[in-house]
């Protein structure tokens, strides 16, 4: 491929992965009120959905990574920032602004992800106590 066509797919990549954190957003947000209602089939299907929705970017983040690889010179510093700092500017500003959104869309699934397992680990935890109670109810005090 030429350095046109790289950079055609990198941005490709970019643009399905802004199409594909928002879903993810919105699973993330349909687990946590699964999560909240003990809706086990629908923590099932969230967990189904959201699987292969990862696997999908991560097989984009995979490919962008051997693109910036193929755009980069040997010894450079290997990120696409690297690889957007090269184009000329009005094409510069429009690749940071998209990874800008798509860096914030990972945040937005990173936090929810966290808030989601603190909650099943929570629900976790209080189904234990309450199934294998408390280990010292019977101490003596």
């Amino acid at each position: 491929m030429d350095t046109k066509a790289l950079y055609r797919r990198l941005f490709a990549t970019i643009g399905g992965d802004l199409s594909d954190y928002p879903k993810l957003v919105d699973l993330l947000e349909r687990q946590f009120r699964a999560a909240l209602g003990h809706d086990a089939a629908g923590l099932e299907a969230c967990a189904a959905e959201i699987s292969g929705l990862c696997d999908r970017l991560e097989g984009s983040r995979r490919e962008r990574q051997g693109l910036v690889d193929a755009l980069l010179p040997a010894g450079s510093e290997r990120s696409v920032d690297a690889v957007i700092g090269a184009l000329p500017a009005p094409l510069r500003e429009q690749g940071d602004a998209h990874v800008r959104r798509l860096r914030g869309l990972i945040d937005a699934c990173r936090e929810r992800n966290l808030r989601n397992g603190e909650l099943l680990q929570e629900r976790r935890q209080l189904l234990l106590r309450v199934l294998e109670g408390e280990s010292d109810v019977y101490a003596a005090q």
